[in-house]
């Protein structure tokens, strides 16, 4: 296993990538808990990627990426979210 594509939180080791492609997210979030559409959170960047995504009618943040170094977004199209940023990065 490569140790790159590993996380642990909590006492759970977490492995694996994320890879999004031409896809459309509809009505997603929760605005009273600030859970967004699509929220990346120490992932790893080694081949993860969000692709020609299109995020809209979003009751929080579009795509939210904290502690995540190598995330790939293009193409990416956030639009109509009611809360917050469409696209944030902490």
């Amino acid at each position: 296993m490569n140790p790159s594509l590993e996380v642990t939180s909590g006492g759970v080791t977490y492995t694996g990538i994320a890879q999004l492609s031409a896809v459309e997210i509809v009505g997603c979030g929760q605005a009273a808990t600030m859970r967004h559409s699509l929220h990346f959170e120490k992932v790893p960047g080694n081949g993860s990627y969000v692709r020609g995504v299109s995020v809209h009618a979003s009751n929080a943040v579009g795509i939210m990426v904290k502690s995540t170094p190598g995330l790939e977004i293009s193409g990416a199209v956030v639009h109509t979210s009611t809360v917050g940023a469409r696209i944030g990065q902490w």
